[in-house]
């Protein structure tokens, strides 16, 4: 049995039990509702393990599909949490909400330009132009994989993450938050230059699902923002969008070929990436309705769609564990109805506590926080089967300036960095 341990869980772990009274600290400072939800997350998903099917796939890749697997989510699960409670009790004052949106604007500004110099290095077999040893989106190969073309004819780019949709999510998310750091510089040419290294890198990874994620967040909060400015005009034309922007998601899916003019893709690369998705979401509703309640139990969602691997260019096809493609049809399978339920409560605790706070405040800060955040966990619905540390960080980001915003800028608004 093995699992893969990331330097960013490693870290936050470690940072975890050095600091335990901060993570106290920081859940006693939390929202009432917010505590209130994490707790019957957590509950759901330990009584879906115990009472659970917890099944085993003992030839899936690197053995990590045991009985104990759920125990395993269930950490996972406890790492994310901690987390939240270890910003909450960090980050307190302007000065460390300031630290810390600098450090997380920097790592996307690094993390573009790394993306950008590989989109070359791959043309022209410059060195280090894939220095991502993890295993691939298959969990059974590592290193280089041709990952589709895009943008110019040329391969996609994934920077240092599993697949170039990886790298988009995460960029889509923290181009708002690096926005609103770097407009309050002095010189306008910091902004442009940030927001145009992020938006190329972006570009380059071609992912539709990305750039959904990110205009749907930025059309929703520019809604919330102009409601509470009083601009009626603006709020309509953002609302207006933003349900535009719905119907297109709907008519992709069933014709995804739309989208080839538009991202550079073939339409049977678009045909490929949405039919994987659909059809996983049709399985995983499929499996769920067997055990509707409380599901199979954590993590579980991965043993169950397992699959034979045929394309990775090895004699004997290796079962592969499979993925849900997003976090509502894993918490189905994993924790039933229950889970989605958990899930679901923690999102909207969050997010109106904190847009309730932007709405009074009219914090650009808090504004781009949300934005951050909101297409963090629009994106984790088309990609993975768990809530990945990244989002975990945005929630709390977001909730810290929610709760530094009225107490340190409600007087001189939008000078919180």
């Amino acid at each position: 049995m093995s699992y893969t341990l990331r330097i960013s869980y490693a870290t936050m772990i470690a940072a975890a039990v050095i600091g335990v009274p901060f993570v106290v600290r920081g859940w006693r400072a939390a929202p009432a509702g917010v505590v209130l939800a994490c707790g019957f997350l957590l509950v759901v998903y330990v009584v879906a393990g115990v009472v659970g099917v917890n099944p085993s796939l003992a030839v899936a890749a690197g053995g990590r599909a045991s009985h104990t697997r759920w125990i395993v989510y269930i950490l996972d699960l406890g790492v994310g949490l901690v987390s939240v409670g270890l910003i909450l009790g960090l980050f307190r004052t302007r000065e460390r909400v300031r630290q810390l949106l600098i450090a997380l604007a920097l790592g996307a500004l690094l993390a573009a330009a790394y993306g950008i110099y590989q989109w070359f290095a791959q043309q022209h077999g410059w060195p280090l132009a894939n220095v991502d040893n993890a295993p691939n989106s298959d969990n059974f190969t590592t290193g280089a994989r041709f990952q589709g073309l895009g943008l110019f004819g040329r391969e996609r780019i994934r920077g240092t993450f599993v697949e170039p949709f990886a790298l988009g999510i995460y960029l889509s998310a923290m181009l708002p938050l690096a926005a609103a750091v770097l407009a309050q510089q002095r010189r306008r040419w910091v902004l442009a230059c940030g927001v145009t290294l992020i938006g190329a890198s972006l570009l380059l990874t071609d992912s539709s699902l990305a750039w959904a994620s990110l205009l749907i967040a930025l059309t929703t909060v520019a809604t919330g923002s102009a409601i509470a400015g009083g601009r009626a005009v603006l709020a309509g034309t953002a609302a207006g969008v933003a349900a535009l922007l719905g119907v297109l998601c709907i008519v992709t899916l069933a014709e995804p070929t739309v989208l080839s003019n538009v991202t550079a893709r073939s339409g049977a690369q678009l045909r490929q990436t949405v039919t994987a998705r659909t059809g996983a979401w049709e399985e995983s509703s499929e499996i769920w309705a067997r055990r509707p309640l409380l599901g199979y139990g954590p993590g579980a969602s991965s043993v169950m769609l397992a699959r034979v691997d045929n394309a990775v260019g090895v004699t004997s096809a290796p079962t592969v564990l499979g993925s849900a493609y997003g976090v509502w049809a894993a918490s189905l399978i994993d924790a039933g109805v229950f889970g989605l339920l958990a899930w679901a409560v923690v999102f909207a605790a969050v997010l109106i506590h904190s847009t309730r706070v932007a709405l009074a405040t009219r914090s650009r800060l808090l504004w781009a926080s949300l934005a951050a955040a909101v297409s963090a966990v629009v994106s984790a619905q088309v990609g993975g089967d768990r809530l990945d540390l990244r989002v975990w960080v945005l929630l709390a980001l977001t909730l810290v300036v929610a709760l530094v915003t009225p107490r340190e800028t409600l007087a001189r608004r939008d000078t919180i960095v």
